[in-house]
């Protein structure tokens, strides 16, 4: 069903028209770009704009400065991660270096930003009202996540907010491009971002819930977020269930950096016992159906708003 999406966002980006020189400077761009992967978000994007009646001419200027930026954001998070690999490659900083990869990673904001150019002078302002707003947004969520990296204990509402900023606007920011390509009602803009960010939480709250339970064909290494203490809904769940000494000693275990194997599956029981995994689905169930809802409040067409059911039924469930 998304596949002709998926090609016609490559061939576009294999055709974007960057400069070659300074080669050190693009080349990496050209490079991170060429990974691929399931570019959800210009997928999305051209589902939304093409439903409004829109052609893919007039939605993948849009769809690949949000693919660019989204390989930005990436590209940076391997930096803060000091990651080795992205998709089975040598990350940008490991096969160029440090400073190469940060120049580049800013150099694909920019070219982002450059694809927005190509809309009339009413639809850009929108586009780059949305895109600069999201993008601080989505900066917020990151240090937020690594603030809690030294945090004991997270609220949920907190750890909400935080995938919400870091995954949630971003999709969101998607939907609503697709609306503003294809000429959409003024009215619909704001209910396709805030549906594509329902759609953010659901697939942030699934990729904790695999991350525990699911298995490793998805390419993650099961109980990463528990042996790295991340603050995932399963661990904020948890908190809520637990009090007194029994929270303290859980909150003690849970961010020590230096757990066994055996500790990991403690606490991955500790999840099942409290039906923290239960909460986590019932939490995705309870965003997709938000999603679900917010469509409706929109003249997106039938057939179109069918698609993009099944494809959060795929994302909520990891299945792309």
């Amino acid at each position: 069903m998304w596949e002709p999406y998926r090609k016609q966002v490559e061939d576009y980006l294999s055709r974007l028209a960057l400069p070659a020189q300074p080669e050190g400077l693009y080349a990496p761009v050209r490079y991170v770009l060429s990974m691929g992967g399931k570019r959800i978000r210009p997928v999305l994007t051209l589902a939304v704009g093409q439903g409004y009646g829109a052609t893919a001419s007039q939605c993948l200027p849009a769809g690949a400065a949000l693919e660019i930026f989204h390989n930005f954001t990436l590209l940076h998070d391997d930096i803060m991660d000091r990651a080795d690999l992205r998709r089975g490659k040598p990350t940008v900083h490991k096969r160029w270096n440090l400073n190469t990869a940060i120049l580049s990673g800013d150099a694909m904001v920019h070219a982002a930003q450059q694809q927005l150019e190509k809309y009339p002078p009413e639809v850009f302002k929108a586009m780059q009202s949305m895109f600069n707003r999201t993008a601080l947004e989505l900066c917020e969520g990151q240090q937020e996540d690594m603030d809690f990296e030294t945090m004991p204990e997270v609220r949920r509402e907190a750890y909400l907010e935080m995938i919400r900023k870091k995954t949630g606007v971003l999709l969101g920011l998607s939907m609503a491009f697709g609306g503003l390509a294809a000429g959409a009602p003024d009215d619909d803009i704001p209910q396709l971002f805030d549906a594509g960010v329902s759609l953010g939480l659901a697939f942030q709250i699934a990729d904790d819930l695999l991350d525990t339970f699911g298995d490793e064909r998805f390419g993650k290494r099961i109980g990463g977020d528990i042996r790295e203490a991340k603050k995932t809904f399963l661990f904020v769940s948890a908190l809520e269930a637990l009090s007194g000494k029994e929270k303290a000693e859980f909150i003690r275990r849970y961010n020590r950096t230096d757990k066994t194997a055996d500790e990991v599956d403690a606490i991955r029981s500790l999840f099942t016992h409290l039906k923290s995994d239960r909460k986590a689905r019932a939490a995705i169930d309870a965003y997709t159906g938000r999603f679900f809802e917010l469509l409706e409040h929109t003249s997106l067409d039938k057939t179109t708003r069918n698609q993009l059911a099944v494809l959060a039924e795929q994302l909520a469930g990891r299945e792309v």
